[in-house]
C-alpha cells in the first residue's frame, strides 16, 4: 500500500474510532471530562480523539476501552 492510500485509511480510522468513543461517552451520559479524569488523560485530549485528530497510544485506547467494559477489539470492529 503506497504512503498516500495508508494516510488516507490512518485518518478514516481515526474518524471513526473518534466517532466510536463519543458514541459510547454519550451513551453513558458521561462528559469528556469524566471520561479523562476516568482515564488519566486531560479533556482536550479526549475531544482530539472524538474528532480523529489524535494518534491515541495503545495504552490509552486500552484505558478508554476498560472504562466502557469493552475490549480494544470491540472498540475497533468495524472501523476502516
Amino acid at each position: 500500500m503506497s504512503g498516500a492510500k495508508i494516510a488516507i485509511v490512518t485518518a478514516r480510522v481515526k474518524k471513526a474510532l473518534g466517532a466510536r468513543v463519543r458514541e459510547l461517552r454519550q451513551q453513558r451520559n458521561w462528559s469528556q471530562r469524566h471520561l479523562a479524569a476516568a482515564c488519566g488523560l486531560v479533556p482536550s485530549q479526549v475531544g482530539s480523539i472524538e474528532r480523529g485528530q489524535n494518534n491515541a497510544t495503545v495504552t490509552t485506547l486500552l484505558k478508554i476501552a476498560d472504562r466502557f467494559d469493552t475490549t480494544l477489539t470491540e472498540l475497533f470492529s468495524g472501523l476502516g
